[in-house]
């Protein structure tokens, strides 16, 4: 259980540190395109600026400019363009040049080369294309988000190993607290055991000797306080994980047969009858002693808390490719909201009824332990005054 509640915690801050990492990393990468775009656009006004004083000493490292010169009277457009030659040929030139004229905006890309149009004069005859090959500042920007994600990586695997570490001071208290109550169930079970057979042989002698109402409550009692202790122990072992689970591939439909049949008498004492629809030949791989507690918990509490002279439905099916078998019995004190809750501790769906059924109000909670050790899925489903139906999923 402790350990189960540790995994959440680091599981709930881990998740949150990632979210808060993923919200700094797309800041931090949008921060360096920003930057990265707002370089580009300097650059590429700054060039215009200076042309009108440097002429063709205005082209930098990975640019070209480009001179139109619109002949109203021919209407033609002469191009006089300066480059860099080690980043772009002539052709590359030219090829830019012909689809930045023709696109209908003043600014844009071709490519990885970013591109402004200016006008030089205030007659409309003169414009300067100022171009940029953007590509190594692509890489840069590529170079300096993955550098900014694995410094984020390094440091949430640094966190998550502080986490982990701080996960077991967090949960030690908790972990002794449950350690000294699960011993004090223990040793309290153990030391009840004893005076507790006491009594139960005194009365059992005294009953011989006169039949008296008297000793035979003291009798009945006994054995309901020594199922108790006995179910405390198991339920005590089982959360210390002391429980030996066996591997074994057995025939699921004869196990659950021969453990229900002895149960018909019982059943029949009672007043009730035990109905079997069991699909034949299922095969199972798991603990057989598990199974057979199971069944005879969810026979022995349908029995005790179904109504007079009515049917049990034991059945095993298979239901969407999954094996399950299920205890049906009719009459339910638990309100259809709280199905699940009878697998808690003592849980009592009618609140003013006291446990005269002989149970130890641990029976289902033991099953619901067995099936969780095993993996198995355990449900209950609830109609109040109706029917309760538990299943459970192999």
């Amino acid at each position: 259980m402790i350990k189960k509640a540790q995994i959440v915690f680091i599981s709930i801050t881990m998740s949150t540190l990632l979210f808060v990492f993923a919200l700094i990393y797309g800041a931090t990468a949008l921060l360096i395109h920003s930057v990265n775009e707002y370089y580009i656009d300097k650059l590429l006004t700054d060039t215009t600026s200076s042309f009108a004083v440097l002429k063709e000493d205005a082209v930098q490292e990975n640019s070209f400019i480009v001179l139109l010169t619109h002949n109203l009277q021919t209407d033609e457009t002469r191009y006089d363009y300066w480059y860099d030659a080690d980043s772009f040929s002539e052709q590359t030139v030219n090829e830019i040049i012909k689809v930045a004229i023709n696109k209908p905006y003043n600014s844009g890309s071709v490519g990885k080369v970013r591109y402004k149009i200016s006008a030089i004069d205030n007659v409309g005859q003169k414009y300067l294309l100022v171009a940029y090959d953007t590509t190594e500042n692509s890489i840069a920007v590529r170079q300096r988000a993955n550098s900014s994600l694995i410094f984020l990586l390094i440091v949430y695997g640094v966190l998550f190993y502080v986490v982990y570490r701080v996960s077991f001071r967090v949960f030690d208290p908790i972990k002794q607290t449950l350690k000294k109550q699960k011993q004090f169930i223990s040793n309290a079970s153990h030391e009840l055991k004893t005076p507790l057979a006491i009594i139960s042989a005194n009365a059992e002698v005294l009953k011989d000797d006169q039949n008296s109402q008297w000793v035979k409550n003291i009798q009945s009692q006994t054995d309901r306080m020594n199922m108790l202790v006995t179910d405390m122990l198991t339920l005590a072992k089982m959360d210390e994980g002391n429980i030996n689970l066996s591997k074994m591939e057995f025939d699921l439909s004869s196990e659950i047969t021969n453990t229900a049949l002895p149960f018909d008498a019982v059943a029949f004492e009672k007043g009730r009858t035990i109905e079997l629809d069991v699909c034949p030949e299922v095969k199972l791989s798991g603990d057989l002693q598990s199974l057979k507690t199971i069944v005879n918990i969810l026979l022995d509490n349908a029995i005790k808390h179904s109504s007079e002279n009515s049917t049990i439905y034991v059945k095993l099916k298979k239901e969407n490719g999954k094996t399950v078998f299920s205890v049906e019995n009719s009459g339910s004190s638990v309100p259809d909201e709280d199905s699940n809750k009878v697998f808690e501790r003592f849980y009592r769906g009618d609140k003013s009824r006291s446990r005269d059924s002989g149970g130890s109000g641990l029976g289902l909670s033991i099953a619901k332990s067995i099936a969780d050790a095993n993996k198995w899925k355990i449900s209950a489903r609830s109609r109040l005054n109706e029917s309760m139906v538990i299943k459970v999923i192999f």
